[in-house]
């Protein structure tokens, strides 16, 4: 027997509303992967809270991950990570090489972006 929760359309709202805060580079990426023809593959806001949550709880400076669609994923972490934290992706997708932001535009946007709670 199933122990899972169904999740209806109503509580998916609330928990977007009140349960995420997204940094603007995840929502960039999200954005940007929902055009694509395969943009279900990417996990949600609410999934990318909890991954970065988890990251913060356990104290992670290091980060891989096998197998990345556009990076929405890797992203959460690593913005989750401390200043000195180093992450890592691999891919076989087309896309992740084209629609990823490069590091570079991660450390731009953490520099110009004030550290809110939730955001890394």
């Amino acid at each position: 027997m199933s122990r899972m929760m169904s999740v209806t359309d109503e509580l998916m709202v609330y928990i977007d509303k009140v349960g995420v805060r997204e940094h603007p580079a995840l929502a960039r990426c999200r954005e940007e992967t929902a055009e694509l023809p395969m943009a279900l593959m990417q996990i949600g806001a609410d999934q990318g809270a909890i991954m970065s949550l988890l990251a913060k709880i356990m104290g992670a400076t290091r980060y891989l991950e096998v197998g990345t669609f556009t990076g929405y994923s890797a992203l959460a972490v690593a913005l989750a990570l401390p200043s000195n934290g180093r992450s890592a992706k691999t891919s076989t997708t087309e896309y992740s090489s084209v629609r990823t932001m490069p590091p570079s535009y991660v450390r731009h946007s953490l520099a110009h972006t004030s550290h809110s709670p939730g955001y890394g």
